[in-house]
């Protein structure tokens, strides 16, 4: 059984109703943010062609950075990713798709080849997480050098918006991102910092990213001067 508190699941349902639809749902604690979003996944996103992807921020230091808020996403999303790599409408449109550098067009090409190796198959999944390879096995299997030495926290929307454009070319699907306990970034305090995440948020929430969709979830308590909420944003 569902409780619509008020009438939220209907609002979400037509955020659904545009291609990459944005939006923020928060509140104190306890109050369904976190069983909406889960209604969200089983029951609004399918009934919009949505393939959903659930989320939860915990954990952050002080220092934490938008590389961090990457590998958080990108563990739920890499499946996701080695199943659409297979596909051959979205190796064609990999190919002429001008979103992703050469690197990353490389790492989706390794992903959805059987042939490759365990050992060069283990490595592209550490370039694409950030947890890896070291710089000698990022050049033998033809990167030219490891992720996060060459991305800025916009360069990694760009793979999460990658991920979204390959789900619709396979089968039409949009891909939703259901961002929860958001308020986790409050921690973190380091200038640098910030400003990765505040520039990683905004690629997410801007207008011009017509690829991914998200809802973040927020407890209202810990949400002042949020990067989530704050005007710039």
């Amino acid at each position: 059984l569902f409780v619509d508190i008020d009438g939220l699941a209907s609002q979400v349902r037509d955020w659904l109703g545009v291609g990459a639809p944005k939006g923020a749902v928060y509140g104190t604690y306890g109050t369904g943010k976190s069983h909406l979003l889960q209604y969200v996944a089983r029951t609004l996103a399918p009934d919009r062609r949505f393939r959903s992807v659930y989320v939860e921020l915990t954990g952050f230091g002080r220092k934490a950075t938008f590389f961090d808020v990457h590998l958080r996403v990108m563990n739920v999303l890499l499946p996701v990713l080695e199943q659409l790599a297979k596909h051959r409408e979205a190796r064609r449109w990999l190919a002429a798709s001008n979103l992703a550098s050469d690197d990353v067009k490389r790492a989706v090409t390794n992903l959805g080849d059987p042939a490759l190796s365990p050992t060069a198959l283990a490595t592209t999944r550490a370039w694409i997480l950030g947890t890896g390879p070291t710089p000698t096995q990022a050049r033998k299997e033809g990167f030219t050098g490891r992720l996060f030495e060459r991305s800025s926290a916009v360069d990694l929307v760009k793979i999460w918006q990658l991920c979204a454009e390959l789900q619709r070319s396979s089968d039409s699907q949009g891909l939703l991102l259901l961002i929860d306990e958001g308020e986790g970034f409050q921690k973190v305090v380091h200038p640098e910092s910030l400003a990765t995440l505040g520039a990683g948020v905004r690629s997410v929430l801007d207008a011009d990213n017509q690829s991914l969709g998200c809802i973040f979830a927020l407890n209202l308590p810990e949400t002042r001067d949020h990067p989530f909420l704050r005007s710039d944003v």
